[in-house]
């Protein structure tokens, strides 16, 4: 009996839900793989770019000014600068001194008016801006003394600070928010007291939880707590600010951990990852990931350094993250919100991830292309792979000291990677009425070959591993590797019997693959 297996990118990975209750075309487990027009597609590597940063680099912001395209980044004492277009890398720290950021510092900051502003959480540092006469930051000005915050953003015309230190006193739930900024301007006052002045603070301190971010949604800028998400609303007249609860049951899980898209934010908390709209939370998660994620994968001693990015061209939300085991950040959780599925893939220990304008040498090529799919892929014929006018992930490494840009290329900088798809506990044992795959966990089966319909760059081979159980508590007894080489090859033969079958894609060729769907020879033998 011949099983055809279709859309087998349409439902991504789900490690939550039992196997057996999975259908046919979900995958259990994968790596370094995306979920593409109903098939699995091998993901796209990274390549050094920018060449050596002058230090470790541990946050980016991307600058577009009129003396050029600056990507800036800070290190635990340092800010440099470079250009999008070349490896000349400059020391712009303030005159001062040197910043005491800490070992492990989180950056922030934005870009006010086209001045950059920048942060970091070290408690011993003032916020810095751009000082366009010396060329280099310097202490805000205006800013209070004796005074730190472990976030400062951007909202309309104001700076906000959260979780605000005054004279040695911490308070985790204070907002500060500062005077409007003019034009090409810095806030002249973050004075509360000045009846004359539209400054002011508040502290949210109604649950336990800390403030942790903000980012605006519409005119509201939303503050996310560790337990609560708070709305914050101009209203001008004596009160400037309206704040007012939202959520109570909904909060954040570390600083950065929210970007908007499509006037939405994707937030992770400390349980769950949801879309809010400002009114309301939805789980985008759950019943697939969840538990993989929250449960078995995130270091929690390094929760603190998961962030958040959009990858705009490909419609994916990426969730970075600390392994648990790891140190840096080597993982990344990436749903397409357009068809609604997750994946998973490695990331080089990174500090942060910008989205921006980088550069690389080269240009896309038909050769280039991943395998038939010429027609499918985001580059145009002949150009450049780094086209300065177009947005691309910047990846900053501190443990490697490294730059590297993204979606480029089918090695990780030089290197190859091995990506795979795997699912357990198939019960498929015929069909049903439309020709569909009908499961039965009831019967034995017997699996006499596999026919993968996959494309694949000229040299790609890919690795095809059958299994059985007789029960789901017990190991899959897999065999194989069983080498497939999608330019000669259509079948692999195989011989397992069992309830619950398993099958496993895997590849560590250079070079570009594709799944589409597989056809599964199947033999019911029994029942039980």
């Amino acid at each position: 009996m011949m099983l055809r297996i279709e859309n087998v990118g349409l439902r991504g990975i789900n490690s939550d839900t039992s196997p057996d209750l999975l259908p046919p075309e979900a995958w259990t487990s994968g790596q370094n793989v995306r979920f593409v027009n109903d098939r699995v597609e091998k993901i796209d590597g990274h390549v050094g770019v920018l060449g050596t940063p002058s230090v470790p680099p541990h946050w980016l912001l991307p600058w577009p000014s009129l003396g050029g395209y600056y990507w800036i980044y800070p290190s635990t004492t340092t800010i440099y600068r470079v250009t999008n277009t070349g490896t000349t890398h400059t020391n712009v720290t303030r005159l001062s001194g040197n910043y005491a950021a800490g070992s492990r510092p989180i950056w922030s900051g934005g870009i006010l008016g086209g001045i950059p502003i920048l942060n970091n959480n070290g408690g011993a540092d003032p916020p810095q801006q751009w000082d366009s006469t010396a060329n280099r930051f310097k202490d805000l000005d205006n800013w209070p003394a004796s005074t730190y915050c472990r976030i400062l953003r951007v909202y309309r015309e104001f700076l906000v600070a959260l979780d605000v230190t005054t004279s040695g006193i911490r308070d985790p739930y204070r907002v500060k928010w500062s005077h409007p900024a003019d034009p090409n301007t810095v806030p002249v006052s973050w004075d509360e007291n000045d009846d004359t002045k539209n400054a002011g603070s508040v502290s949210l301190a109604s649950t336990s939880g800390g403030v942790l971010d903000c980012l605006p949604l519409g005119d509201t800028n939303i503050i996310y707590k560790e337990d609560a998400i708070w709305g914050m609303q101009f209203i001008g007249g004596s009160f400037i600010f309206r704040f007012y609860e939202i959520l109570l049951s909904q909060g954040i899980l570390a600083p950065r951990c929210v970007k908007e898209f499509f006037r939405r934010h994707f937030v992770v908390g400390s349980n769950d990852i949801v879309l809010f709209d400002g009114q309301r939370a939805e789980s985008i998660i759950s019943g697939r990931l969840r538990r993989w994620f929250f449960n078995r994968s995130l270091s929690g001693a390094n929760k603190l350094y998961t962030f958040v990015l959009p990858n705009f061209p490909r419609r994916e939300m990426w969730v970075c993250f600390v392994e648990e085991g790891s140190t840096y950040v080597n993982k990344a959780l990436v749903w397409n919100w357009e068809d609604n599925v997750w994946g998973i893939r490695d990331l080089p220990d990174v500090t942060h991830i910008g989205y921006g304008s980088a550069i690389t040498e080269g240009s896309l090529s038909f050769d280039g292309s991943v395998g038939t799919t010429f027609n499918n892929d985001l580059g145009a014929y002949g150009q450049s792979d780094l086209n300065p006018t177009e947005f691309k992930l910047l990846f900053a490494s501190a443990l490697n000291n490294k730059f590297y840009q993204g979606d480029l290329t089918y090695n990780f900088d030089g290197a190859g990677y091995t990506t795979y798809v795997e699912r357990l506990g198939l019960t498929v044992a015929g069909q049903d009425a439309g020709g569909n795959p009908r499961s039965d966990s009831t019967t034995i089966k017997l699996l006499r070959g596999v026919y993968p319909r996959i494309t694949a760059d000229p040299g790609v081979t890919v690795d095809v591993y059958v299994g059985a159980q007789s029960r789901l508590d017990e190991p899959m007894a897999w065999q194989g590797p069983y080498t497939f080489n999608p330019q000669t090859d259509t079948k692999v033969n195989c011989l397992v019997n069992g309830k619950y079958l398993g099958i496993r894609f895997a590849s560590a060729s250079s070079g570009a693959w594709a799944l589409s769907g597989y056809t599964l020879d199947i033999e019911p033998v029994g029942y039980t």
